[in-house]
């Protein structure tokens, strides 16, 4: 299977480009990173280039020829970058199905070999736009012939998925235990929720019972990573743990265990280790979205840049609670949900990790075994099963809104800020604090650059 992933912005920009000019064929060229796991190809698009009417030797309502000088600068930037390239054109003329014309044949002929001796090792591609469809395939290496692109995912506030070629998503059956959220949510959101590859990082607290929601909905797919054994103090907010577990069961195995026993046609895969390890945080690549749902910076700055690099929506979740330093009571406290997508601001963007955090965490654990929320303490950090069940509400209602639009009146670009001792929800614009130009330099990257992990041993 082959998997184009592009954000919203870029896909308007292109879209746009191609189609919103006139009659005439018009064309662009994409630089795109590659993510290769086993039975898929997963191609990131870094950024669209245009072609300007300077760019061509010829342009017509049915033909269109890119001048080499144009293209030359491309091809050798695409070296140096090592990036792959794409070339997209469009056909106004093509009102439903699109397709390759015999001429896109004849002058990919000549310019995709041109592109694999120049930029080798590399799998290349081609796109065409028609005013209701897309079309796609790509030359991988090693290989003589085209392999269809299977479908373009675009990933911003919304997660938008676009058969390619005339597809349509396959038929899925539905259960009766789904019949009263399909009344509320309709018969297509259910089919792609049955379709989603989701990732769960840290399934305490909050992504125990994020985990069971899902479950619940009908994801299929399910990757969950945690690198704990269940403990006691663990036992009264981690859903579906049994006092046989302590210090017997991992979390990823008490969650396997219980989605087994709730819907059986869950696939589960449960990895055991510290998202900080590569080849841990490597399982998340095949994901259409991933719930963070850790209490430690570290992680967080391994899964935003694999948000940034591999085009991935990323609903970060938190809840911190302080305590009075008197008495063993609640002084403030608050939880948050918000999304990361390739066209907004990031964690560091938005102040949530820095360096100077990372330090603090790091002092922290150095007197403690594990790093507190508390300020000026020394306990480990409270918890509250039903408050983390509130930010596990929102984050997976936040999951459900990213497929349909749900909630249609919230404002773009705005986190949700729980207020427990006010009992309030409120919206917040994402405004970022810092000037971070790190999201943007690794955007689509993909494999092609490492993430901020530690080598396995």
């Amino acid at each position: 299977m082959i998997e184009l992933r592009i954000s919203k912005k870029d896909f308007d920009f292109l879209k746009n480009h191609l189609l919103e000019k006139g009659e005439n064929e018009e064309a662009a060229l994409l630089l795109v990173g590659v993510c290769k796991i086993p039975r898929k190809l997963i191609l990131t698009v870094r950024e669209v280039i245009p072609v300007p009417n300077s760019g061509y030797q010829t342009k017509g309502s049915v033909f269109l020829q890119v001048d080499p000088e144009f293209l030359a600068p491309v091809i050798k930037r695409s070296r140096y970058e090592n990036a792959s390239i794409i070339i997209a054109h469009s056909h106004p003329f093509s009102y439903t199905r699109v397709g390759f014309s015999g001429i896109d044949d004849s002058g990919e002929e000549v310019l995709i070999p041109k592109l694999r001796q120049r930029v080798p090792d590399r799998p290349h591609g081609a796109l065409v736009f028609g005013t209701h469809s897309i079309n796609g395939r790509v030359w991988v290496n090693g290989e003589n012939f085209s392999r269809s692109i299977d479908i373009i995912r675009i990933v911003g506030e919304r997660v938008e998925f676009i058969p390619t070629n005339g597809r349509e998503l396959e038929n899925t059956t539905f259960k009766e235990m789904h019949h009263r959220q399909i009344l509320a949510l309709g018969g297509e959101c259910q089919k792609i929720i049955q379709k989603m590859i989701v990732g769960i990082v840290g399934v305490g607290g909050i992504g125990s019972q994020v985990f069971v929601q899902l479950v619940h909905l009908g994801v299929k797919r399910l990757i969950i990573i945690d690198d704990e054994l269940l403990e006691e103090s663990n036992r009264s907010r981690v859903i579906g743990s049994r006092p046989e577990d302590v210090n017997q069961l991992s979390k990823v195995g008490i969650m396997k265990r219980y989605a087994s026993d709730a819907n059986p046609d869950v696939e589960v895969y449960p990895v055991e280790g510290p998202i900080e390890h590569n080849s841990v945080v490597m399982n998340l690549r095949e994901a259409n979205v991933v719930f963070c749902c850790t209490d430690n910076v570290k992680s967080r700055v391994v899964v935003n840049r694999l948000a940034y690099q591999y085009l991935t929506p990323l609903i970060d979740t938190g809840v911190e609670i302080q305590l009075g330093r008197q008495a063993r009571k609640i002084r403030t406290a608050a939880g948050r949900v918000m999304l990361i997508h390739p066209d907004g601001p990031c964690l560091e963007c938005m102040g949530i990790i820095s360096g100077e955090a990372l330090e603090r965490e790091n002092a922290q654990k150095l007197g403690t075994r594990r790093g507190t929320y508390i300020t000026g303490g020394q306990h480990h950090a409270p918890a509250v099963v039903s408050l983390n069940g509130v930010i596990a509400s929102l984050a997976v209602t936040h999951f459900i809104d990213i497929i349909t639009g749900l909630e249609r009146d919230r404002k773009p670009n705005s986190y949700r800020m729980y207020r427990i001792l006010n009992g309030s929800v409120q919206g917040y614009l994402m405004e970022p604090a810092v000037k971070c130009t790190l999201c943007r330099e690794v955007r689509g990257y993909a494999d092609d650059l490492s993430l901020p992990c530690i080598l396995d041993k």
